[in-house]
């Protein structure tokens, strides 16, 4: 069971690693405005988030296991707490794994918060556009029934 443990948790440092990557390559198409390349990059992150969806349900199950193996007292045990029971062979690799996969997701959610934060500021700037050539409010906000809220505002007027 602690080997299925290690090599799930390598497995997720390998997928988020990947992900880093994804998030550095985003970051450049989003600065650079490359529409094409944001696309491929997402639908890149799609398939990884997949993976590691599925990685994350076999590291459940494997705890699981751990947890009905080792003792009652430990069936609410966090991974930290679980990995101090096992034996001194898989411990120190075990804890080892588990700082690494922590640091990197910190890593990927920092990457991943500037790139929203890319996108958000991107998408002002389009709503403002449009606001201005189209003479309507576009709020990024959405009504009863799902429906967009558009507030058309006559800004100009031409009769004058």
């Amino acid at each position: 069971m602690w080997l299925e443990l290690r090599e799930i948790l390598t497995k997720l440092v390998e997928v988020y690693q990947q992900m880093l990557g994804l998030s550095k390559q985003k970051r450049i198409a989003l600065v650079g405005v490359n529409i094409s390349e944001i696309e491929r990059i997402t639908k890149q992150e799609q398939v990884l988030l997949s993976v590691v969806n599925h990685l994350e349900r076999d590291r459940k199950k494997i705890l699981l296991k751990i947890r009905k193996n080792i003792n009652e007292q430990y069936a609410n045990a966090d991974i930290i707490t679980l990995i101090l029971q096992c034996d001194d062979e898989n411990k120190a690799s075990l804890i080892e794994s588990h700082e690494r996969l922590k640091e990197i997701i910190e890593k990927v959610q920092t990457h991943n918060k500037t790139n929203t934060d890319l996108t958000m500021q991107a998408l002002s700037a389009v709503n403002y556009q449009l606001n201005v050539l189209s003479q309507a409010s576009v709020a990024p906000t959405y009504a009863d029934g799902g429906k967009e809220v558009v507030d058309r505002k006559k800004r100009l007027n031409f009769e004058a």
